[in-house]
């Protein structure tokens, strides 16, 4: 593989999963009336996008995704607040 199909797969994928985490945010947001998703949580998907390359984009979002919700019951049953942190899973 050449350097420039990397670069273009790696750089695809940052405004990909970035732009996708925006999406989210941004209609999770209208439909909750509230903010749903912070701006740091989007930045790091762009970030992990730019690291993953476009082809882990269905991979990513399955595990983060499947990640947020046990770490999100984890969390309140322990910490016994309704608000979650994104970003450890996403980390994950």
């Amino acid at each position: 593989q050449n350097l420039g199909m990397y670069l273009v797969e790696h750089i695809t994928g940052g405004f990909l999963y970035g732009g996708l985490a925006w999406g989210l945010s941004y209609f999770m947001a209208k439909i909750l009336k509230k903010t749903a998703m912070g701006g740091g949580d989007v930045k790091l998907m762009a970030a992990c996008g730019l690291w993953l390359g476009v082809s882990n984009l269905a991979n990513f979002f399955m595990l983060s995704g499947v990640l947020g919700v046990v770490l999100g019951l984890l969390w309140q049953r322990i910490k016994k607040e309704p608000v979650f942190p994104f970003g450890p899973p996403l980390i994950l």
